[in-house]
């Protein structure tokens, strides 16, 4: 069973604990998926057919693209 990390770096502020590379700057997010999407793509054989078991968000606040972008754009390409 599987488990893919998909680094998400928007946030509404930056903690000081946080060792992540993050950004607040929202005009970014658009292009960031597009290409998150299209890495998605590019490996999508890279599992051989095997069951992805987890999806782990990391990096800044995942909610800060949309439940919605999660949903359609991110998670139909696993």
């Amino acid at each position: 069973m599987a488990g893919i990390y998909l680094h998400i770096p928007f946030c509404k502020k930056r903690c000081i604990y946080c060792d992540f590379f993050s950004t607040m700057r929202g005009e970014q997010k658009a292009t960031y998926i597009r290409t998150l999407c299209r890495e998605l793509a590019d490996r999508k054989n890279y599992l051989e057919g095997e069951h992805i078991e987890t999806i782990y968000l990391g990096g800044g606040y995942s909610l800060t693209i949309g439940k919605r972008r999660l949903r359609g754009n991110l998670f139909s390409y696993l």
